[in-house]
């Protein structure tokens, strides 16, 4: 991306879809998918999303969103320091939209209150294919962090990625894993590969 998320402020129309909030144990979950406005993938990405009734998406709240991210992060209340602060917000800039997974609590004089709990940012890439005169898209989660009081929060993050995937028409999803993470993802559906890096087929 030529522009930077952090340098520039952008404003754009709020579209966003009702979706049935999911529960666990006591807490109340809601899935926001942030729509980068300076992705260059912005007018496909819109064009599918209109197509998700499931899912919350917001295509005028990702600079805000990412600020509350990395104040998480910093504050060690998200990614348990697994990923380095300078990580995050280089892939929040560049990422193409990010995922969350925020908690819903109700206090007894009746205020709703939001805390982000999961998310992770992905991004639209292309490979070659096996004929090599053909390319296909595939989703790049760079970063997938997780509160780790909540460990339905993770699952669940990978089940909306996969619809995600589903809707926009690709076929997989690659991320690269840290040693710690592999159990997860290979319980989930991904193959690893010697240096972590790991495919699902959707």
């Amino acid at each position: 991306m030529s522009s930077s998320l952090f340098d520039k402020k952008t404003t754009r129309r709020k579209r966003t879809r009702q979706t049935n909030i999911e529960t666990d144990d006591s807490a109340d979950y809601q899935t926001i998918v942030y729509v980068n406005p300076l992705s260059p993938s912005l007018d496909f990405l819109q064009f599918h999303f209109d197509k998700i009734t499931t899912i919350i998406v917001d295509s005028s709240n990702y600079r805000e969103t990412a600020e509350s991210i990395l104040d998480a992060v910093k504050h060690k209340k998200l990614c348990n320091n697994i990923v380095l602060e300078s990580k995050i917000a280089s892939s929040l800039d560049q990422a193409d939209f990010i995922l969350t997974k925020t908690k819903m609590s109700v206090n007894s004089g009746g205020e709703v209150s939001e805390k982000i709990v999961g998310f992770a940012t992905a991004i639209l890439m292309e490979e070659n294919t096996a004929s090599l005169l053909k390319t296909r898209m595939f989703l790049y989660i760079d970063v997938f962090c997780g509160h780790k009081h909540y460990a339905k929060v993770g699952t669940d993050m990978m089940t909306n990625l996969q619809s995600i995937g589903n809707t926009i028409g690709v076929k997989k999803i690659k991320l690269h894993s840290i040693t710690e993470a592999l159990g997860f993802y290979t319980k989930i559906g991904f193959e690893c590969d010697p240096t972590c890096k790991m495919s699902w087929d959707i």
